[in-house]
């Protein structure tokens, strides 16, 4: 990568990076790890020419969604609560996230280095 002199890193945490919420605390740390990762990378990797950059997306339509909102019996209710939350009343579809994190690593985002699009989340962390 450093040969190449134009690179671009994307990683990948969460909106409870910088929005937490309560009995998420290790897996909260943990993404806010990545966010602090990101900005020290980016530091020491400019010199070469190696942008890095993130992304915090919120729950989004994946098999994981089930384990956010709860089991099989409550998803149904559970998804209709999450949605109302939102108020783009929709939950982020995988597309919604890699259109985001496509931006960030595309040339319109060439000046774009140690930051992160921090919610990607509908309106819902507003």
């Amino acid at each position: 990568m450093k040969n190449q002199k134009s690179c671009v890193i994307l990683n990948t945490a969460s909106i409870k990076a910088i929005r937490p919420r309560p009995g998420n605390s290790m897996y909260s740390a943990s993404k806010a790890a990545t966010v602090n990762l990101t900005i020290s990378l980016a530091l020491e990797l400019a010199e070469y020419g190696i942008r890095v950059v993130g992304i915090n997306p919120v729950a989004t339509a994946t098999p994981m969604l089930k384990e956010f909102i709860g089991k099989d019996t409550e998803f149904n209710t559970g998804k209709e609560k999450y949605e109302a939350s939102i108020p783009l009343g929709k939950v982020a579809k995988p597309e919604d996230i890699a259109n985001a994190a496509s931006f960030l690593v595309s040339n319109d985002a060439a000046m774009v280095t140690g930051s992160f699009i921090d919610v990607v989340d509908g309106g819902r962390g507003i």
